[in-house]
């Protein structure tokens, strides 16, 4: 065998040695972890004889959101006639309110106001339930990660050093037979 042939099996089998050993060391352990959710919203509202105006404090306390929606349902008969800090619409008892182009995101604990003018007639009850981005609002974190983690994948130096002494003992008993 000659030296160059000699020399490209050893390449060869270098090679072939490192790819299971980096291979692995590329796999990880992907697990899927639901976002944590939860807000709280603080509803006031100031009433007159035939309407209302309210302010809405909303409070994210779940990981940060880079856009939200308020949703709520009215109680009674009453209708939006306008609103502030959010896009309000109404559709039957359903209201929902979607950020403004500058208010959209809320680090976690954050809080924004938002309120909006509103007619009825009879009693203007207060709604009962509120969601954000289709989670309610409990007033409590949910869905939070568990404590401990999963332990880091292997790195690729501890990979390579894996695949270095078998290297090592490859070119080891490969110079010492051509030797003889």
């Amino acid at each position: 065998m000659s030296h160059v042939d000699h020399a490209r099996r050893l390449r060869s089998t270098t090679a072939l040695a490192a790819v299971p050993a980096l291979a692995l060391a590329g796999l990880g352990v992907v697990t899927a972890q639901a976002a944590t959710t939860g807000c709280s919203v603080a509803y006031t509202a100031s009433t007159w004889s035939t309407g209302f105006t309210t302010n809405l404090h909303i409070t994210n306390l779940g990981d940060p959101i880079s856009s939200w929606q308020l949703g709520f349902s009215f109680p009674g008969n009453q209708q939006l006639t306008s609103g502030w800090s959010a896009t309000w619409t109404q559709a039957g008892a359903a209201v929902t309110a979607v950020n403004a182009s500058w208010n959209g995101a809320l680090a976690t604990g954050a809080s924004i106001d938002v309120g909006f003018q509103a007619s009825y007639t009879g009693s203007n009850v207060d709604p009962a339930a509120f969601t954000l981005n289709g989670a309610a609002c409990t007033g409590a974190p949910v869905g939070t990660p568990p404590s401990s983690s999963p332990a880091p994948p292997p790195s690729s130096t501890s990979a390579a050093r894996s695949v270095a002494p078998d290297r090592v003992s490859i070119m080891r008993r490969r110079s010492r037979s051509t030797r003889r």
